[in-house]
């Protein structure tokens, strides 16, 4: 939960690292981990987005931690920048980047994966000035009739692998999926990019085996997958229907 204010913090990450093991917490941020087969040496880190991570040694976890019933974990907001915000007067125009798949020859999504399992796909910008991220755009394949939520996660694109997070607030989608895709504005966001960045989808809740699938490609931006929060990114063997729109100035 958060430090100062005690609310508790939802969907938060708890990870392994180096291991591809993790949860997330619930949407009241309780969660519940294994311990019992890491090595002492290992590493836990809490995380959230807008908040500092705490790192903690397995060996300190089974002192400090196991003995209490109820364990209470407190992150501290981040002290990190805002983004400035950049006003667009004048002539712009709006980049579509990423994969904009429409057939359904080829597919691939999740189905049976882990909470915190995350996959995603490199959105290329190389202008002068700076863009701002309008819409999000992920298409699906058929007209799934439940509802479905995730978080949407947008990373620099660095040293060919998804990188440091550019979000100060996370963005989740609720909702039934439209015939087609889902679309998400997230101007309110104010994310502002100079570089190739990348975007994802990450469970934070269980989909069980329906899953949910997209339209999906070869030869086109590069997508990558993980399967725990945290977790190494691996190239995946398809590449995902995911993209954006970026409106930036002429």
């Amino acid at each position: 939960m958060e430090l100062d204010t005690g609310i508790p913090i939802a969907y938060a990450r708890l990870a392994i690292l180096h291991q591809n093991k993790g949860v997330v917490s619930d949407s009241n941020g309780y969660f519940r981990i294994d311990l019992t087969h890491l090595s002492e040496n290992d590493t836990l880190m809490l995380s959230a987005i807008g908040f500092e991570k705490i790192k903690f040694l397995i060996s300190h976890c089974r002192i400090y931690f196991l003995p209490q019933v109820n364990l209470r974990l407190e992150l501290s907001p981040e002290s990190k920048e805002r983004q400035e915000v950049v006003v667009m007067a004048g002539k712009y125009k709006i980049l579509a980047t990423g994969n904009n798949v429409k057939s359904t020859m080829m597919i691939a999504g999740f189905q049976s994966k882990s909470i915190g399992a995350e996959m995603g796909t490199v959105l290329r910008y190389n202008k002068k000035k700076k863009g701002l991220i309008t819409k999000l755009h992920f298409n699906i394949v058929g007209n799934p009739s439940d509802t479905v939520k995730f978080r949407t996660n947008i990373y620099a694109f660095e040293n060919d692998l998804p990188g440091r997070s550019l979000l100060n607030d996370p963005i989740y989608f609720y909702g039934i999926p439209s015939k087609g895709g889902i679309e998400i504005d997230v101007t309110e966001w104010n994310i502002y990019v100079k570089n190739d960045c990348f975007v994802s989808i990450e469970l934070i809740e269980n989909i069980g085996m329906d899953g949910i699938f997209f339209k999906s490609a070869f030869l086109r931006s590069k997508s990558y997958v993980r399967d725990a929060p945290e977790g190494v990114w691996t190239k995946a063997l398809i590449d995902l229907g995911f993209w954006a729109e970026i409106k930036f100035k002429r």
